[in-house]
C-alpha cells in the first residue's frame, strides 16, 4: 500500500466542494417529471449544466453536453491532479476508445469517419498520425500487442466485433497491472468489480453470441472477482445464475431483480450500477490518495448517463418502456 500522500489533501478538498454540486435525488426526480424537453432544459440550466445550455436556456445538445461535461472533469483533474497515479486510471480510458475507432476505420474503411476523443493521455491528433503513416511502434507498449491481437483476429475471422472485444480485454488489464503495481488497493477493487458487472451484463445481453464458440472465448473479460467459468457454462436460466452469483459474491443490489422476462433486463443493469455507486461511497473516507478524485470522475460520468437517460425518455414522449426500474441510484 502507498504511503499517504499529503499533497494529495487540497485536491481531495476541492472534490468534497464539487461533491456538492452533484445532482441531487430530488433534482433527478423533478427532471423525470418534466412534460417536455424545454422544461427539461430549463431545470437543468438552475444546475452546473448551465453552461452548457444553448439559446438561454431553451435549447440542448446532449451529446455535446456529455462529452464537454466529461472534458471539462478531466481537465480539472489534469491541472490540479498532475501526478501520473490518478491520471493513468482516468485517461486512458480515452485512449483506448481512440485506439478501438482508428483501427476499426483503418481495417473498414470510411476515412475521417473515426469519433476520437480529446481526453486521453496521448494527443488524438498524435495517435491518427500514428496511424495513418502506420508508426505503430510510437504507440505505448501496452498498446501495440492488442492492436496486434486484434488486427489478427479481425483478418483470421473477418469479425469486427473481435475488435472491440480484445481492445476492451487490454483496457481492464492494464488497470489492473497499474493498481496493482502501484499498491492502490481500492482502484484495483473497483476494476475487479467493473470487469464483474460488465461480464453480468454481457451474459445476460449477448443472446446468440454465446452460442459461437469463437466469439464467447472473447465475451468475457477476465481479471474480476467471478471466475470466467461462470458464464461460460452458465445457463439459459439467466434469473437462477444471476441470483446464484449475486448471493455466491455478495452483490447485494442484484438481490433484488424481477424476474418479470421484460423486467428482468433493466433491474439487471440498474443493480450493475448500483454495486459500483456503492463501492465508490467508500471513498468519502479517503483523503491522501487519489481515490476521492477518481470516484469523483465515475460519479460525474454515471450522473451523466442518467441525465441521457432522462433526456431521451422525455423525448420519446415518456413512452420508454420501464424506465424507472432503469434508472440507479446516485452517489
Amino acid at each position: 500500500m502507498p504511503k499517504p500522500r499529503r499533497d494529495y489533501i487540497f485536491l481531495t478538498a476541492m472534490i468534497r466542494a464539487m461533491e456538492v454540486r452533484l445532482l441531487s435525488r430530488e433534482t433527478l426526480s423533478q427532471m423525470i417529471s418534466c412534460e417536455n424537453i424545454r422544461a427539461f432544459t430549463a431545470l437543468l440550466a438552475q444546475t452546473v449544466y448551465r453552461e452548457y445550455i444553448e439559446d438561454s436556456g431553451t435549447r440542448i445538445n446532449i451529446h455535446e453536453l456529455i462529452l464537454s461535461r466529461k472534458q471539462e472533469v478531466t481537465d480539472f483533474l489534469k491541472k490540479y491532479g498532475r501526478d501520473e497515479d490518478l491520471l493513468v486510471f482516468i485517461c486512458p480510458e480515452s485512449d483506448y476508445h481512440n485506439l478501438k475507432v482508428l483501427l476499426k476505420e483503418k481495417l473498414l474503411g470510411g476515412y475521417g469517419s473515426a469519433k476520437t476523443l480529446d481526453s486521453g493521455l496521448i494527443d488524438a491528433d498524435e495517435m491518427k498520425e500514428i496511424f495513418q503513416t502506420e508508426q505503430f511502434s510510437m504507440l505505448p507498449g501496452h498498446m501495440q500487442q492488442p492492436l496486434h491481437d486484434a488486427v489478427e483476429a479481425y483478418f483470421t475471422h473477418k469479425q469486427s466485433i473481435l475488435i472491440d472485444l480484445i481492445i476492451d480485454r487490454a483496457m481492464y488489464a492494464y488497470f489492473l497491472n497499474e493498481a496493482e503495481s502501484r499498491g492502490y488497493t481500492f482502484i484495483e477493487g473497483y476494476f475487479r468489480l467493473k470487469i464483474d458487472t460488465a461480464n453480468i451484463t454481457v451474459f445476460m445481453r449477448a443472446g446468440k453470441l454465446r452460442d459461437n464458440d469463437l466469439i464467447r472465448s472473447y465475451l468475457f473479460i477476465p481479471g474480476g472477482n467471478i471466475p470466467l467459468e461462470d458464464f461460460i457454462t452458465g445457463d439459459s436460466d439467466f434469473f437462477s445464475t444471476v441470483l446464484r452469483l449475486s448471493g455466491k459474491y455478495s452483490l447485494t443490489p442484484l438481490q433484488s431483480v424481477s424476474r418479470d422476462e421484460e423486467l428482468f433486463p433493466y433491474t439487471v443493469e440498474r443493480g450493475c450500477e448500483n454495486i459500483m455507486t456503492d463501492f465508490l461511497r467508500m471513498a468519502r473516507y479517503m483523503i491522501n490518495g487519489p481515490e476521492p478524485a477518481f470516484s469523483y470522475y465515475h460519479a460525474v460520468d454515471s450522473e451523466l448517463k442518467i441525465i441521457s437517460l432522462i433526456y431521451y425518455y422525455i423525448r420519446g414522449n415518456r413512452e420508454m418502456k420501464y424506465f424507472r426500474e432503469r434508472i440507479p441510484e446516485i452517489l
